[in-house]
């Protein structure tokens, strides 16, 4: 373990551990293949595998919007945060991992809104489905 602590922390502070040389961040900022490699660190550090998150859902449930509660927030990403922000008005941005997202500290107005627009969803909260409207038909036009 003490091993692992010191390879990151050496990288962190720009050291080549396996030299000691320190290096330049700055040739290595936007790489995607470091960017890739930091994200796959964040999930193992976090104990999350790529499965058993958001994409999970997006692929059982193609055609839905997915709303999962990540911390105090309900997040959508993707194609559902696409659908969600038109829907609800939000804006969108790109989070960690480069998904286009939006959400709201809000369930309730997201729900109320999207049974309203005859919206096919689901709610994901702490890893379990707690709510699944299957009678919507909405086609992504408002």
């Amino acid at each position: 373990m003490k091993n692992i602590l010191e390879i990151i922390t050496g990288l962190s502070k720009g050291v080549d551990v396996s030299t000691g040389e320190v290096f330049d961040w700055g040739e290595y900022r936007g790489n995607p293949e470091i960017k890739e490699a930091i994200k796959e660190l964040q999930r193992a550090f976090n104990g999350k595998s790529r499965k058993v998150t958001y994409k999970k859902y997006e692929e059982e449930y193609p055609g839905y919007i997915i709303v999962k509660k990540e911390g105090y927030f309900y997040s959508a990403h993707n194609d559902s945060a696409v659908k969600l922000a038109e829907i609800m008005g939000y804006r969108t941005g790109t989070d960690a991992w480069g998904r286009i997202s939006t959400g709201s500290p809000s369930v309730d107005k997201i729900k109320e809104t999207l049974v309203s627009k005859n919206c096919k969803f689901i709610i994901v909260e702490n890893g379990e489905i707690s709510y699944k409207n299957e009678e919507g038909n909405y086609n992504g036009n408002v």
